[in-house]
């Protein structure tokens, strides 16, 4: 029956034009090109410079040239000492990655032995003095590493504790340093205001000159002035040309320049910029959808904004005025039409009516989405190279058991589970992994050996380098590992921080919420795994009474865990958890407070005056101003009294009047402020 359905179904439709393939062709061959012109940069540099290449991967150091790996710099240049420079260029022809991480304790030119302070101050020596070729349009890519000083910011001398955060800050907030080039001499800057900088500094024949009111300005600073000056804050990315909304823009670089595709209606031949402008166009003129009722005529429309307008006939008030003269009008539809028919030809921009800046894009969700239903089969290829090559073990789980990889049969111990999947033949494991959907693997790692070296190994990642390095296995390394070590034999011990727990479902709950970078959301009571914590929590909510085992601490009631946080927020007033245990606080000071005094997880502020110690700086620094440089900037209007700060102003304030607003939850009793509400809820209704 398999084989008839695929011969009478219907083929899919191209999910792409043939233009976007032609122009992925073109960004390909583009990329070929940077990719050889940014090696050939590096090799020159490298080779009349005295900076260290290496590689950093899997959290440890590499040689560029052997991939051995070392903990420690030190070592990592000792052994690099060794290899010849002139093997460069051979591995740099191999070489893939956009950017080479380099050590820049010791900068000079081998070529007149001059001492630079940075990359960017030795390319430029280079390439003046020495005239080496370099192309300053692909940059430098180069990642600087001061080594000797350990894991401290190049660009901004912040100190981390490892090279993995240091490298994640660098990515963070300098990852557009390597790109800053200045448009007239092709000199690189760390960013874009160095960058201003230089601008400022140049001649009057280098200054751009405004289309709109002619002044000369330098082009780091002519998008500042069309923004601020002319409200034209889109600049077109092939010419130099700014408009005033992004539709304007987009409409500019599809008539001019021909790098956008416009969206053709499926009902009559008008075409749109944007697919949502012509979804509109399709339920306002061809599906007549009428969504939008006024409450006063009953007449019917789509979309709030008609309604809008159309709510104005019903009212003689006139409240948006004209930006040029005192005339007021009812719809921001009869103030444009004025203002395009005044005459005035001096008059100011419009100024813009919303703010222009976009309220949503795309998440990050979605992408990761996107880049999951890409990358699946090159999932796939990566876990069945490792699996069949070594000796770790895959298995499933699911509601609460273990499940065999092959034949889903149960078992509640693993050992029974062990001896059981030795009865499969392992050759049946790619057929398997055909038809697994799910982005991660449960594998076993009480053992861990390579099988065609009989190496043993002390994680995965070490045994998925191994098999890249000495094997060459084909690996995509952009997917990543995608298994979920667990030791059956030590039990449900974490494999990352070696935390002991009581049950396997404990267990895939802890590694999800404190090494969740490792791998994607998992369900503990069934296993299955989720691309993020909201797909999990539905999840939880859909699953039956006797899967609730977790218990609230405050009412006793059985609520799911995805729940619980939730059912803690809404019954009892405790949104913030933990990040260490199962309890819940009403703020997150009392959860500051308790992760600092019985979890040790923050440090405590002390006061340079006296020997109290606070929980945030902020509470710090206001004991300071009240209490030890006794600053007064609050006055009372009334009797002159002064205090720090507006909170005890107000209560000040309260002993002027008579009035009492502030009502008891639980009786009707009045108070003059919060403060004596409080006391008085404490006596009288707090058993």
């Amino acid at each position: 029956m398999s084989g008839c359905e695929n011969l009478n179904r219907k083929p899919l439709k191209p999910l792409a034009s043939r233009k976007k393939i032609a122009s992925r062709t073109k960004q390909k061959e583009l990329e070929d090109k940077t990719l050889d012109a940014m090696r050939k940069n590096i090799v020159q540099v490298l080779e009349n410079s005295n900076i260290m290449p290496f590689r950093w991967l899997s959290s440890c150091f590499r040689c560029f040239y052997c991939y051995e790996m070392f903990d420690k710099p030190q070592d990592l240049k000792s052994h690099q000492e060794t290899h010849n420079p002139q093997d460069l260029e051979k591995n740099m022809k191999s070489f893939c990655e956009p950017l080479v991480y380099v050590d820049v304790s010791e900068i000079s030119c081998k070529l007149c032995y001059a001492r630079m302070d940075d990359v960017f101050q030795l390319v430029d020596h280079l390439i003046i003095l020495h005239e080496i070729p370099f192309d300053r349009e692909i940059g430098i890519s180069l990642v600087p590493l001061n080594l000797d000083e350990g894991p401290k910011c190049f660009f901004c001398a912040m100190v981390l504790k490892t090279y993995a955060l240091l490298l994640a800050h660098m990515n963070n907030f300098h990852k557009n340093y390597f790109k800053s080039s200045c448009a007239k001499c092709g000199r690189q800057f760390k960013g874009y205001e160095d960058l201003c900088r230089h601008a400022k500094n140049q001649t009057i024949d280098d200054y751009q000159k405004c289309l709109q009111c002619g002044l000369l300005v330098s082009y780091g600073v002519l998008r500042a002035h069309m923004k601020d000056v002319h409200g034209k804050r889109y600049k077109c990315l092939s010419c130099f040309e700014f408009f005033t909304s992004h539709y304007k823009r987009s409409n500019h670089m599809a008539d001019v320049h021909n790098l956008r595709d416009r969206v053709k209606c499926s009902y009559c031949n008008k075409t749109f910029i944007f697919k949502s402008i012509m979804q509109r166009h399709v339920k306002v003129n061809h599906l007549k959808v009428k969504n939008v009722v006024c409450d006063i005529c009953g007449w019917k429309t789509f979309g709030k904004h008609a309604l809008v307008n159309h709510l104005a006939r019903h009212t003689s008030l006139r409240v948006i005025k004209c930006p040029d003269c005192d005339k007021f009008f009812k719809t921001i539809r009869y103030m444009k039409k004025h203002h395009a028919k005044s005459e005035n030809l001096n008059r100011q921009p419009l100024k813009p009516l919303t703010s222009r800046k976009k309220i949503a894009s795309r998440t990050k969700k979605k992408e990761l989405e996107d880049n999951n239903t890409r990358t699946l089969d090159a999932m796939r290829k990566n876990i069945v190279h490792v699996l069949e090559k070594s000796t770790i073990m895959p298995f499933r789980w699911l509601s609460s058991c273990f499940r065999c990889f092959y034949c889903y049969e149960m078992f509640d111990k693993p050992q029974d589970l062990k001896s059981h999947q030795e009865t499969h033949n392992p050759q049946d494991l790619e057929k398997n992994m055909r038809s697994y959907c799910e982005p991660l693997v449960h594998v076993d790692v009480s053992e861990i050996s390579c099988k065609l070296c009989y190496a043993r190994m002390d994680d995965v990642f070490q045994l998925v380098d191994h098999l890249i390095i000495l094997h060459e296995i084909p690996f995509d390394r952009e997917i990543g590992i995608s298994l979920v070590p667990l030791n059956l034999d030590e039990g449900p011990k974490c494999f990352f921080c070696a935390m002991v727990l009581k049950t396997y479902a404990l267990l895939l709950a802890h590694m999800n919420k404190f090494h969740k970078n490792y791998f994607k959301s998992l369900c503990a009571k069934c296993g299955r795994q989720f691309k993020g914590y909201e797909d999990l929590c539905r999840h939880a909510k859909s699953q039956t009474l006797e899967d609730y085992q977790e218990k609230c601490s405050q009412c006793g009631l059985l609520v799911s865990y995805g729940v619980l946080r939730a059912h803690m927020k809404d019954v009892h007033g405790r949104r913030y958890k933990c990040l260490s245990c199962f309890e819940f606080f009403t703020s997150h000071y009392k959860r500051s407070n308790h992760m600092a005094d019985v979890h040790n997880r923050r440090d405590r502020i002390k006061c340079s005056y006296c020997n109290k110690t606070f929980i945030f700086k902020s509470i710090m620094q206001r004991h300071v101003r009240e209490n030890h440089l006794k600053v007064k900037n609050a006055v009372c209007e009334i009797c002159g009294w002064k205090t720090f700060g507006k909170h005890e102003l107000v209560n000040h304030m309260a002993r002027h009047t008579s009035l009492r607003v502030i009502k008891c939850p639980d009786c009707d009793k009045l108070f003059k402020t919060n403060r004596y509400m409080k006391k008085h809820h404490a006596k009288s209704h707090v058993q």
